[in-house]
């Protein structure tokens, strides 16, 4: 399931970059497409990026884990799986009333309320839902139903998990997202089915497909079906490599890109980046953006900083961070790198699912599923580091190690 998501990321900006090259207009650069070799580059990007994945993968992916170090075992049933199920039905309940009545988000599923304008109103009380829905909610739920799996389903157990899935729903819908849901049960699925059989991989097409259409429909207010699929579409071909294409014609062309190491300050939050550079989203938005790589890129390309203060960010993917970090020359080099961490991460996540290490698992898959595939699409590497990451990481892991109670290795006493 990890590999299959993430080639399709990966491999699906391409056709976006063909598209360009074939003369496609994009509304969110001031250019028109035309030939410039970006497809070429783009492939060269992919497979550099691959090889060091699969590299990462041999390195690091033969681990001993299922019994530790030689001379112990491990006891893998959780102590108290059922009232940890408990702990996530009544949690989840409690999240999805605050989403719908504090926070507002009734609102923006009865479309009185439009849902860019909802996600702005939240201000700082939306780390509370963003923390909810990109880690505790989806981490929680992944080790919920692979425990479950490993400790064996009873009626009772399979309702508690079906009622938190729609609890998590209800959130990720809320936000007004297309794909919110899907990336909240990705967690979960990867735990469950890290090699996908074809059955499965067809169901959970056909899930998103209709998840995101139907969405679009509803949050769009698209007249038809043929339009939300035309739209659709065109999502997911030039709108996934416009910018791509565009960083490539400047980059190959000579031209000067946005800053990067300054992209590294916003790390440690708002309030720090404030303090050191001054740099105020209500008094000058353009440069506060600057210091974020997804809107910096989107401005780059010639969107309206109007249009980015009101949260439109396009998606520049890491074959554009490459191309800032390396040129025309040398970006091999940091899509190489770049394949490393992440094969790196996904031997650590496999390596947790085999030692049935529910907590690490959860905890890698959310962010795997939230954070690595945003910065794949274009957030920037200094995105994996920021503070609402590593506090969200530390907390779910903790949160979810503690309520399972996983046993300890014991060392074997020989008979």
């Amino acid at each position: 399931m990890l590999y299959l998501t993430l080639a399709f990321f990966m491999v699906l900006p391409l056709f976006g970059v063909m598209v360009m090259e074939t003369g496609e207009v994009s509304p969110f650069i001031d250019e028109p497409g035309a030939a410039n070799g970006a497809s070429l580059a783009f492939t060269v990007h992919l497979l550099a990026f691959f090889l060091a994945f699969m590299w990462a993968l041999r390195l690091w992916g033969h681990n001993r884990v299922a019994g530790g170090p030689a001379g112990t075992t491990r006891t893998t049933t959780p102590r108290r799986y059922d009232n940890y199920a408990s702990t996530c039905a009544l949690l989840f309940a409690i999240l999805a009333v605050m989403m719908l009545f504090v926070f507002g988000g009734i609102n923006v599923l009865a479309l009185s309320v439009d849902k860019a304008e909802f996600r702005i109103s939240l201000g700082p009380f939306g780390a509370i839902m963003t923390l909810a829905t990109k880690w505790l909610m989806p981490a929680m739920f992944a080790a919920l139903v692979r425990a479950g799996m490993d400790q064996g389903w009873t009626g009772e157990r399979r309702a508690i998990a079906l009622f938190c899935g729609l609890c998590l729903c209800i959130v990720g819908a809320s936000w007004g997202f297309k794909t919110t849901i899907v990336l909240m049960l990705l967690p979960a699925l990867i735990l469950v089915s890290w090699r996908l059989r074809a059955r499965a991989f067809v169901a959970l097409a056909l899930f998103t497909l209709v998840n995101v259409v139907a969405l679009s429909l509803f949050f769009d207010q698209h007249e038809d079906l043929g339009i939300a699929l035309d739209a659709l579409v065109f999502r997911l071909t030039a709108l996934q490599g416009d910018l791509a294409w565009y960083t490539w014609d400047k980059v190959a062309g000579g031209g000067d890109t946005p800053g990067y190491l300054k992209t590294f300050l916003p790390v440690l939050g708002d309030g720090v980046l404030r303090q050191i550079t001054g740099a105020d989203p209500q008094r000058d938005y353009a440069d506060w953006a600057s210091y974020y790589f997804g809107p910096a890129m989107t401005l780059y390309g010639g969107y309206p900083v109007e249009g980015v203060m009101m949260g439109v960010t396009n998606q520049a993917t890491i074959f554009a961070e490459a191309l800032v970090i390396g040129g025309k020359y040398f970006f091999v080099m940091a899509s190489a790198f770049f394949g490393l961490l992440v094969g790196w991460v996904a031997a650590r996540l496999k390596a947790s699912i085999d030692g049935r290490r529910y907590a690490a698992a959860a905890t890698l898959s959310t962010f795997f599923s939230f954070t690595v595939l945003s910065w794949v699409l274009g957030n920037g590497f200094s995105s994996l580091f920021y503070l609402i990451n590593l506090v969200g990481a530390a907390g779910t892991y903790a949160m979810i190690h503690f309520l399972l109670r996983v046993p300890r290795r014991r060392k074997v006493v020989p008979a």
